[in-house]
């Protein structure tokens, strides 16, 4: 975690998770006082969640046809399947904390702008990172 000011970090795994995944909180002592008072929601340095599944409203399969994402805990955080409106708000957060693996090349997840907003993996030069690349639920 990076925080210069931080006392002490805490999940909150137990609160809304209406914005996606459980959010990790930062918190800082402030003195003369036993409590906690928030500081901001940080970001962890490394990646966290990898998509490693899709669903769609119609086929062939395209971008905009996506309607969940499968987020895959890779650091002890929940598994599940979350909706694209849920998967943009939390990327738009939470930039470079969500990433596509496939044939050994990772591309992270960013959000386009459009009517609906939708997610896409940077481009990298490869086609078997992208999210059309995961298995269709």
């Amino acid at each position: 975690m990076v925080a210069d000011d931080v006392g002490y970090l805490a999940r909150d795994d137990q609160n809304d998770t209406s914005n996606g995944p459980p959010w990790i909180y930062a918190f800082r002592h402030i003195p003369h006082s036993s409590t906690p008072v928030p500081v901001s929601r940080v970001i962890e340095e490394d990646p966290v969640y990898e998509i490693t599944g899709i669903k769609v409203s119609s086929r062939p399969p395209q971008l905009g046809t996506i309607t969940s994402y499968y987020f895959q805990g890779r650091d002890g955080e929940a598994s599940d399947w979350v909706t694209k409106e849920r998967a943009v708000a939390y990327v738009t957060n939470n930039p470079s904390s969500v990433y596509v693996t496939g044939g050994g090349a990772t591309a992270y997840v960013e959000v386009v702008a459009g009517s609906p907003n939708y997610l896409r993996t940077r481009g990298d030069g490869t086609a078997s990172d992208n999210l059309l690349s995961l298995p269709i639920y």
